[in-house]
């Protein structure tokens, strides 16, 4: 895992990336979605939450050493 300057690793700042372009994507569905696309995302956010939380339980295994 690589540091920047600021001992932010990369993948730390890519991850923040993917949840800018996600909160970003967010704001779009708002202005325009169909209560149709709206049910669909928020079941596509419950989902990733739940998964996230899952990576999160599974501890250390997925850590690189």
């Amino acid at each position: 895992m690589g540091y920047l300057a600021d001992g932010v690793s990369r993948d730390v700042q890519e991850l923040f990336g993917l949840m800018r372009q996600v909160g970003m994507a967010g704001v779009q569905l708002v202005q325009t979605a169909t209560e149709k696309q709206l049910a669909e995302a928020k079941q596509v956010l419950t989902e990733t939450r739940r998964a996230i939380y899952r990576i999160l339980a599974d501890g250390d295994e997925g850590k690189d050493a």
